[in-house]
């Protein structure tokens, strides 16, 4: 998932601890997803939804803050908000669509059910929307649901914060925490399914706006400016502290940590992990059944055998698909150069 990594320099340079946030968040998500629901470890703390918010959280920041950039740079040389836009949209897709469509393509093409029968969901993003409104049965691509919803986040915000007054950028992303949070409330009272209260955009606005909201702060006041460190204070109780420990609001000993080479690594190929991990267990079962031989359960050893294989094709999904179309940014600088600077 993207909330996973940028994949932008930009961002990257600033706050390298963030690489070390997915690192978490994706070993979150692995522990969700590989360990049984009533064991222990998943009965001790919810790990997937942790990951998952965490990754929107960040998300939410570097989006927001990249986007500013961009804003900035509007009427500089000439350049336009609809450069901007057309800049941004052109990087994300070479960042998020290749190996996503890659994945999709191919359970089309084995016949995998899940992929297979809601192919049009998966190909347009709506593969939460399936899930939340028509009961879809997405087994093993279940995950494949908090993609669509930053797809459908970078589809609407961009154009928020590229056009709506910049003193009112933080009061919008204010009321999406505001409104999300409600939602989910009143969905819970209601009766309203999981997957219908929070696996659709609307029920994820809360970490996307939070992280939106720092974003704007940070980018107005800095990240030591005393209303960054205000937010970061009460986002920390709301339930995010490590993003904002990243981002230079916390001691400088859980930074060094965050920045490690290997955190560092697993977080720079943590949307490629999180794309490929579950289909782990399907392929398992489907080896298990034609050799005739036990199926791996959930539990410590699923754990540990299928990350070490989801980080092991992920690196190589990484060196030889990801990094060389990232490569191709070249072609579409952010923010724009602009006329004179072309």
């Amino acid at each position: 998932m993207e909330g996973p990594r940028s994949g932008d320099a930009v961002a990257e340079r600033f706050y390298p601890a963030l690489d070390g946030l997915r690192a978490i968040a994706i070993i979150a998500v692995l522990i969700s997803h590989f360990y049984p629901d009533r064991s222990l470890v998943m009965w001790a703390f919810h790990w997937g939804r942790f990951g998952v918010m965490l990754f929107f959280v960040l998300s939410g920041f570097l989006i927001t803050g990249l986007l500013l950039r961009g804003r900035d740079a509007v009427g500089v040389n000439g350049v336009t908000r609809s450069a901007v836009f057309k800049a941004f949209v052109a990087r994300r897709a070479l960042r998020i669509a290749p190996i996503y469509y890659l994945v999709v393509l191919a359970g089309w093409w084995v016949g995998y059910g899940p992929i297979a029968d809601f192919l049009p969901w998966h190909l347009t993003y709506t593969g939460n929307i399936a899930l939340a409104y028509f009961d879809a049965k997405l087994a093993q691509a279940t995950h494949l649901w908090s993609l669509c919803v930053e797809e459908q986040f970078y589809l609407l915000w961009p154009a928020v914060v590229l056009l709506v007054p910049a003193r009112k950028l933080a009061y919008v992303a204010l009321s999406l925490v505001l409104y999300s949070t409600g939602y989910e409330f009143v969905g819970t009272l209601q009766g309203r399914t999981f997957e219908q209260t929070h696996l659709v955009l609307q029920g994820c606005m809360d970490a996307l706006g939070l992280g939106a909201l720092l974003g704007i702060i940070a980018h107005r006041h800095g990240n030591e400016g005393p209303r960054t460190q205000l937010l970061s204070l009460f986002a920390s109780v709301a339930g995010a502290p490590l993003v904002f420990l990243a981002i230079g609001t916390g001691p400088s000993l859980i930074r060094r940590v965050l920045e490690l080479s290997p955190l560092r690594f697993i977080g720079r190929i943590s949307y490629s992990i999180y794309l490929y991990h579950l289909f782990l267990i399907a392929i398992g079962r489907m080896i298990a059944r034609e050799q005739d031989v036990p199926e791996l359960r959930r539990g410590f050893w699923m754990f540990v055998t299928y990350s070490a294989i989801s980080i092991l094709v992920a690196t190589i999904s990484w060196y030889l698909i990801e990094a060389p179309i990232n490569r191709q940014k070249r072609r579409f600088p952010y923010p724009p150069l602009g006329k004179s600077s072309a």
